[in-house]
């Protein structure tokens, strides 16, 4: 029997009334969209904004759904997102989802959050312009309960001051003459001060399934992984050869991957249309 998946999958939209922007202009993209530094390719586009603004240069219809209905639904910035929820096929999406690309500048009567510009307001903006119609359905997907093994777990409880919190504001500085442990992410062999709940979404990010803490183990860890050999099949991608490489260390942990099925929120285009050029 399986259980409800709760990490990274539900995106709740906001049941309060939607603010508006005052004035929107939304254009089609012209010429070739720029291509951000280290890729090879044009991605979706960018959304940027300042208090009271909001732009979106040479954007396809998917990344400003994304923006609005998965990292920025119901006006919160989602902490962690599946990839599997970010990058889901959208059932009912048109041919141009990808193709079309639009400049969109939209001004609000005052300053408002960024969560708030990207979430709740390109909503409206979506609805009012496109308009677009969009809810979601459940769906059973594949997933791994991360649980403790027979024997119990094998790392111990953090040591204060062992970890540093990252904080981007106040990055650490590689002059200070201590390791830069950051608490929650790789450090080589070890992660420092993890919860098991950031190890879950560490895993997701990287398995080919989402995964859900079921240990009951609260608190923060330091952890130790001892790496199997690497997989030398010919061709294999790097993201999967580490994927490999992390189902065959967490035994090792004395934790295991039990396979199992979770509910899921995926989303529907109702109705979208291309917009008028103003």
């Amino acid at each position: 029997m399986g259980v409800r998946a709760v990490l990274g999958f539900l995106f709740v939209t906001a049941s309060f009334a939607q603010p508006r922007f005052e004035v929107v202009s939304v254009k089609p993209c012209k010429g070739d969209p720029p291509v951000l530094p280290g890729r090879k390719h044009a991605g979706g586009g960018t959304i940027s904004g300042s208090p009271d603004r909001l732009w979106a240069e040479c954007t396809t219809l998917r990344t400003l759904i994304r923006a609005a209905y998965i990292s920025f639904a119901g006006g919160k910035r989602q902490p962690f997102v599946s990839p599997r929820i970010l990058q889901q096929d959208i059932k009912g999406a048109p041919s141009w989802i990808d193709s079309a690309r639009f400049d969109i500048q939209a001004k609000a009567d005052g300053p408002q959050k960024p969560e708030t510009l990207r979430g709740p307001m390109l909503q409206a903006l979506l609805e009012d312009r496109f308009g677009l119609r969009i809810h979601r359905e459940p769906r059973e997907v594949p997933i791994y309960q991360l649980k403790v093994a027979k024997g119990g777990p094998k790392f111990d409880k953090s040591k204060p001051g062992g970890c540093s919190a990252l904080d981007p504001a106040h990055p650490p500085d590689p002059e200070a003459g201590r390791p830069m442990r950051i608490c929650g992410a790789f450090a080589g062999d070890y992660m420092y001060g993890t919860t098991m709940e950031n190890l879950a979404r560490q895993l997701t990010a990287t398995l080919d399934r989402d995964v859900v803490d079921e240990t009951g183990l609260s608190g923060a860890y330091d952890l130790h992984f001892e790496w199997p050999p690497e997989d030398l099949t010919p061709g294999l991608d790097p993201a999967d050869q580490l994927g490999r490489r992390l189902e065959r260390a967490i035994p090792r942990l004395g934790l295991r991957l039990a396979p199992s099925t979770g509910s899921a929120e995926f989303l529907v285009i109702e109705a979208v249309q291309r917009p008028a050029e103003n």
